[in-house]
C-alpha cells in the first residue's frame, strides 16, 4: 500500500495537499478517499492527526443533504452509542456497510443493464441493519437467504419495467 497523502490542517482551516501542492476543500478531500487515496490530515502548527475529525467533517456536512445523508435512525442510534460495545458495533458496521456499498456499485457500473443514477436508493443500511439483527438474533441463514431472494426478484422486476419502457 502506498503512503498516505498528507495534507496539513491550518488554524484558518484552511487544508493543503502537499502531494499535490495545492489547497483543498473538504470536497477535494472527498474525492481522495473515494478515489481510494488513503489520506493523513496533519494540524500544521501542533502535528497532531485530525484525520478522524476532517473525516466526520465531511460525513455531517453530506449529511446535510436529506436524499444522501445517513438514515435518521443510524443517527439516534449512533448518538445513543456512548460504551465501547456500542463504539465496537458502529465501527464494524460502517465497514460492513461501506463493503457491502463498494461491492454493490462495482456490480452496477459492470451490469449492462445499469439504471439511472437514482439507483442508490435502492441500496438501503437499514437492510443491513436488519441482516445484523437477523444473525445477532439466531436467525437461520435460510432465513436471510429467502429475504435476500425476495429482495433480488423485487429488484429483477423493477429492471425488467424499465428495460420494457425505454424505447427502441
Amino acid at each position: 500500500m502506498t503512503d498516505p497523502i498528507v495534507i496539513k490542517k491550518y488554524e484558518n482551516r484552511r487544508l493543503y495537499d502537499t502531494h499535490s501542492s495545492r489547497y483543498v476543500n473538504l470536497d477535494g478531500v472527498a474525492e481522495l478517499v473515494r478515489g481510494g487515496r488513503d489520506i493523513q490530515v496533519v494540524d500544521s502548527k501542533t502535528g497532531e492527526d485530525v484525520t478522524r475529525h476532517v473525516l466526520t467533517q465531511i460525513i455531517v456536512d453530506g449529511a446535510k443533504d436529506p436524499e444522501h445523508g445517513p438514515p435518521l435512525e443510524f443517527l439516534r442510534d449512533l448518538v445513543r452509542a456512548r460504551d465501547q460495545a456500542g463504539r465496537d458495533f458502529f465501527q464494524w458496521y460502517l465497514k460492513s456497510a461501506g463493503e457491502v456499498y463498494e461491492r454493490m456499485s462495482e456490480t452496477v457500473r459492470r451490469s449492462p443493464f445499469a439504471p439511472d443514477p437514482s439507483w442508490m436508493r435502492l441500496w438501503d443500511p437499514r437492510a443491513i441493519a436488519k441482516e445484523m439483527q437477523a444473525q445477532m438474533t439466531g436467525q437461520t441463514k435460510g432465513d436471510a437467504t429467502r429475504a435476500e431472494l425476495d429482495e433480488l426478484k423485487s429488484r429483477l422486476q423493477d429492471l425488467e419495467r424499465r428495460l420494457a419502457d425505454t424505447p427502441d
